[in-house]
């Protein structure tokens, strides 16, 4: 019986360095391809989306989409907003009336108002106030410089 056991041993350590060696084959003899040069696979169709590209509204709908809307004179200000797929999922960062600001998702109403959340952008909620629609949009303070920092030493 201990020689049956040294043999199946022996037979698994046989199998292990010869499974270990078929993959290390396979991992460092792999069949090198040359480069396909990059005039062979540009067609006109490639070509023609290759060049819509700075068109593409990545994240979400163009701009120009809601620019026609008039802003909201409600007293509410937009601190953020978080896009989801679908947008049912999106929520805005809502301050009403200097009150604490609030989530909201697409249909709530504003904090007792009579305003809904029509839709939200990358850059701003659409709201539904009174059958119309208004944009309350997302305020971005610009980047301001100050020259570089003083050192303290001399």
């Amino acid at each position: 019986m201990g020689i049956g056991a040294i043999v199946v041993l022996l037979i698994l350590i046989v199998l292990t360095i010869k499974n270990d060696f078929s993959l290390w084959w396979d991992v460092h003899h792999v069949t090198a391809t040359p480069p396909v040069p990059a005039e062979t696979i540009m067609t006109a169709s490639l070509a023609e989306k290759i060049t819509q590209i700075p068109q593409w509204h990545l994240f979400g709908a163009a701009a120009s989409d809601q620019s026609a809307l008039p802003g909201t004179r409600l007293q509410a200000v937009l601190s953020g907003v978080m896009m989801a797929s679908p947008e049912q999922n999106s929520e805005a960062i809502i301050s009403v009336a200097g009150q604490p600001a609030k989530v909201y998702r697409v249909g709530d109403a504003l904090s007792g108002m009579s305003v809904r959340v029509h839709s939200i952008t990358n850059d701003g909620v659409i709201l539904e106030n009174g059958g119309h629609l208004e944009k309350l949009s997302l305020e971005r303070s610009p980047l301001e410089f100050h020259g570089l920092p003083k050192s303290s030493g001399g």
